[in-house]
């Protein structure tokens, strides 16, 4: 049932064209999985998480991690999308710049290959 889930949110949010795989390279990984992603002909695979949170927002790790975990997963791109309203930790990190998550991440990714987008998760309360 987890392996299903996992394949649905990663299929819901994730662009996906061609072929690729995801997979953890780490041995002692709980997951011990691999996800194959459909052969398309003629088209490019895409592997992206488009919705990550860091501690600057809900999240309980840092952006340059949120990188690590998408190169060891094999993702092509990752969006860091973190809350404008909600920052349960803005007393413990405080910051006045809502792009720094994006540019811890974006100097983390540097010397890897993989891209990352600055995006935001906007949540309105009615």
């Amino acid at each position: 049932m987890k392996s299903v889930f996992l394949l649905i949110s990663l299929l819901l949010s994730s662009l996906t064209f061609g072929h690729g795989a995801v997979y953890s390279t780490n041995d002692d990984d709980d997951f011990g999985r691999e996800i194959i992603f459909p052969n398309i002909e003629g088209g490019v695979t895409i592997v992206s998480d488009l919705h990550t949170h860091s501690v600057f927002s809900d999240g309980h790790v840092w952006p340059n991690i949120r990188v690590e975990e998408a190169v060891r997963d094999g993702l092509d791109v990752i969006a860091i999308t973190e809350h404008l309203e909600y920052q349960p930790h803005i007393e413990d990190i405080p910051h006045p710049d809502r792009n720094k998550s994006y540019y811890e991440a974006k100097e983390a990714a540097k010397n890897e290959d993989i891209i990352v987008i600055n995006g935001s998760e906007i949540t309105r309360q009615f």
